[in-house]
């Protein structure tokens, strides 16, 4: 028997249950926060309008990675910013571009491909230059090493180490890399 219907903006992916809510984005770059029980909207937040603010550059809405719940927040991530939310009140905590951490003479945002996994204090995303990892807390920059190429798809934690794929553009060679969870 169906219990609600919602119809969202645009076509809807990635629904997240959490705490008596259901999270999900729709291709349109927006976030919606669903009563779980009702189908009652909490709350929507468009995340052009903050990527705009930031000046990515980006016209493009790119792919809205699957919302990822850790305690209060809600942190997702688009072609190329990271977005760190509280998830009752659909406020922005934080947002971080996908920036080229080693170049510091011009501001190059670098697309996000990885999507972010959370590990205790670590949040882990790849760029197509870096893969880096984050304070979940402030969005500060843990660390970062430009030598896996990420491409897509999801890292995976186990036993204080981080496994992504790489790619070599140049080379089109593909790699599966292992990296200290705790300095990268």
């Amino acid at each position: 028997e169906l219990k609600w219907f919602f119809r969202a903006e645009s076509t809807v992916v990635y629904p997240t249950p959490s705490a008596g809510n259901v999270y999900f984005t729709d291709y349109d770059k927006v976030v919606y926060c669903l009563a779980a029980e009702t189908g009652a909207l909490a709350w929507r937040l468009d995340l052009k309008t903050i990527s705009a603010r930031m000046g990515s550059g980006s016209t493009v809405a790119g792919k809205v990675k699957a919302p990822l719940v850790f305690g209060e927040r809600l942190f997702l991530s688009d072609a190329t910013i990271l977005y760190c939310l509280d998830k009752r009140r659909g406020t922005v905590l934080w947002a971080r571009a996908g920036l080229q951490e080693s170049d510091a003479r011009r501001f190059v945002v670098d697309g996000i491909y990885a999507d972010p996994l959370l590990e205790g204090n670590r949040l882990v995303y790849g760029t197509r230059k870096n893969f880096m990892a984050r304070d979940p807390q402030n969005g500060h920059l843990a660390w970062s090493n430009g030598d896996p190429s990420t491409f897509g798809g999801f890292p995976a934690f186990y036993d204080g180490l981080v496994f992504t794929q790489s790619r070599d553009f140049a080379k089109n060679r593909y790699s599966v890399v292992c990296l200290d969870a705790t300095n990268g």
